[in-house]
């Protein structure tokens, strides 16, 4: 659990006030794919769940907000992205219609289920 715990907290400290994790791709760096910025925000809030660090899950609810702040009308997102939050003309992923739920501690929980009965923040 040590070492999940360093690697989030490698993850956190690198993260950009846009929510932007750099390096987060294998072939890209400058221009991730959704999938991988996806797995980084899980991991940081199984990690923050299985030990209760709270701000690894807020970091994640950063990362989360930004992708929505960047999703088409018709709910694509784009599956390459930028720094700086550009949509890119290649690739899109639909989104996941999730509900944040207040957890008290300035961010979002992610339920457990998906919600498909409609609108929501995102």
């Amino acid at each position: 659990m040590q070492a999940a715990v360093r690697n989030a907290e490698f993850c956190v400290a690198r993260q950009q006030a846009n929510g932007w994790f750099p390096n987060c791709c294998l072939s890209d760096p400058k221009r991730p794919l959704l999938h991988t910025m996806a797995y980084t925000m899980q991991g940081l809030v199984g990690i923050g769940k299985l030990t209760g660090r709270k701000d690894f899950i807020c970091a994640a609810q950063k990362t989360a907000d930004a992708e929505a702040r960047i999703m088409n009308a018709d709910g694509f997102i784009p599956g390459r992205q930028s720094p700086v939050s550009e949509r890119s003309p290649r690739g899109a992923v639909l989104r996941d219609r999730l509900r944040p739920q207040s957890s008290g501690a300035g961010c979002f929980r992610l339920p457990a289920t998906r919600n498909t009965a409609g609108p929501s923040r995102w």
